[in-house]
This record gives C-alpha cells, structure tokens and sequence, in this order.
C-alpha cells in the first residue's frame, strides 16, 4: 500500500498542531488545498484527497445514522485495501473511534479483543463474516451495506466530541498474555504528526510512504492519517 504524503506535514506550519484539532481535521484541510492529488494507492487502483474524503464522509453519515458518535468504539476487521483506509477515516469523521482486527490473526484472539472492546459494531468484508468468531457484535459487510453508503451525503460531518477523545483503540499482540487494548487519543495523534513535521521538514508533495505494517500496529495511526 503506498500513500502519498503530499502536503499533510506542511499544514504544521499553517495550523497551530497544539491546538484544538481532530486527526480528519488536517485531511480535510489537505482536501481543501489538494483535492485532485493523489492521496493513496493500493496495487492499480488509486483515489484523489477529494475522492478519499467524500467517500468516507459517506461511511460517516452511514455510522451517524447508526448511532455511532463519541467514545463508541467500532471494529475494522478488512483486508489491506482502499476500502481499509476509506472505513477507518470515516469511523474518525463519525466522532467514533476504530479498534482495528487483523484478518489473519487467530479467532481466538479476535474473539479477545472483540469482548475486551464491547464494540456494538464491527465493519468488515463478506468473505471473511464466517471467519469472524460468534459474539454480539453486529457484523456489518461493508461491500454488501455499499449500496447504501453511497446514497449517504457528500460533505464533511458536523464534528462532535473534543480532541481528547478516542481515535482509536490498539490491542498488543497477546504474547505474554491475552491481548490488551491501549488507547490513541486525537490530541496525542495530532501531536505525533507535530513532531514528525519537525524531524521531517523537508517532505514535499513528491515524496510517498509506503505502508507496510499491519493495521493493528501502533504506529499506524498516525502514519496512515499523515500519508492519506
């Protein structure tokens, strides 16, 4: 998967990053400024900052439509794709926050992390429902809900919550023990891209990021949000 990190790092120098901003905050920002750049490419298939934003808008109004806001946290259960990074931007426009699930990883501990989470919803894709274990998450397959998605509206959600609040919720592999959840606040997000605009002050609009680890590793978030 490769990302283009366009101007996302630059924007440190417009926005006080100390300030009051969520992580879709500063994408959105970058839509503004560069809604015909490339914004990601996954093998051939490849969509524009604009086209990345109105896409997870609609899963946003999607998510509204179900309740899903502040502090509720969803699951992403999606083999690495576009689709990956339209549902875990929206999960962030819809005020929610994303526990991500690797599809490779044992049943037994994404059952772990889906009881820790208590996750009302978890989105995912149809091949994979019968390979998720049996809980009282409602599974939804987001190639199947599409048809709805895509009636959702175009534009940016209304922001609800405050900075402080769960962007997303990272489980440790499990390896000295059952799987625990630690969380990622916006703030701190935000502040880890800050930092990374100043150790990294000479990124351009040429420059790329190729994504390499997987979803459920820490270093993701950021990553991800910066290179989208």
């Amino acid at each position: 998967m490769k990302t283009y990190l366009s101007n996302i790092l630059s924007l440190e120098k417009e926005l006080d990053l100390e300030s009051e901003y969520f992580i879709h905050q500063l994408f959105e920002a970058q839509v503004l400024k560069t809604p015909a750049a490339i914004a990601a490419i996954v093998q051939d298939q490849k969509l524009t900052y604009e086209e990345l934003n109105i896409k997870a808008n609609q899963v946003a109004h999607y998510l509204r439509a179900l309740a899903i806001g502040p502090e509720i946290l969803v699951g992403v259960c999606l083999e690495r794709s576009l689709e990956m990074l339209i549902v875990s931007l929206g999960v962030l426009k819809a005020g929610a926050a994303y526990v991500p699930l690797d599809p490779t990883h044992p049943q037994e501990r994404l059952a772990l992390v889906i009881m820790d989470a208590r996750m009302p919803i978890l989105l995912t894709q149809t091949h994979l429902i019968n390979t998720l274990p049996q809980s009282r998450t409602r599974l939804i397959a987001v190639d199947q809900a599409w048809d709805v998605i895509i009636r959702q509206p175009l534009e940016n959600p209304i922001n609800l919550g405050i900075p402080d609040d769960l962007a997303c919720v990272m489980y440790t592999p499990g390896s000295a023990g059952e799987p625990q959840g630690f969380q990622i606040q916006h703030r701190g997000a935000v502040d880890f891209l800050k930092l990374m605009a100043e150790q990294h002050p000479g990124l351009t609009a040429t420059d790329t990021l190729l994504a390499a680890m997987t979803i459920t590793f820490d270093i993701s978030v950021p990553k991800m949000k910066v290179s989208v």
